[in-house]
């Protein structure tokens, strides 16, 4: 099954991608809102995240704490104003986090 967006936009479960060879969650242009809880659980493999050009406005604490070895993160081009700050603390070497062209004052 792919990624589900609610009627709000809300994002919820994307397990089919563990299983994908490229290890890559491609999720641009979707008019996404906002990430539920463990929408990426299952998804260990992934190695490129791509949130970028969608609505999001925060992301909640922990989405990622799943992904091993994460390359790439792209969170540009969303109306991102405020992170949790511990975000990005439980996920393995992240290489490029990319996080331009949103509303944030201060990472």
């Amino acid at each position: 099954a792919p990624c589900v967006c609610s009627d709000a936009g809300v994002l919820r479960g994307c397990p089919y991608h563990a299983e994908l060879s490229e290890g890559i969650l491609w999720i641009s242009g979707r008019g996404v809102t906002a990430v539920a809880d463990g929408a990426f659980e299952g998804n260990g493999g992934a190695v490129s995240v791509y949130l970028h050009d969608n609505a999001l406005e925060t992301l909640p604490a922990g989405v990622f704490d799943g992904l091993r070895n994460p390359v790439a993160i792209w969170l540009m081009h969303n109306k991102i104003a405020v992170l949790p700050p511990d975000l990005f603390d439980r996920i393995g070497p992240l290489t490029y986090l990319v996080m331009s062209h949103n509303r944030l004052e201060e990472l």
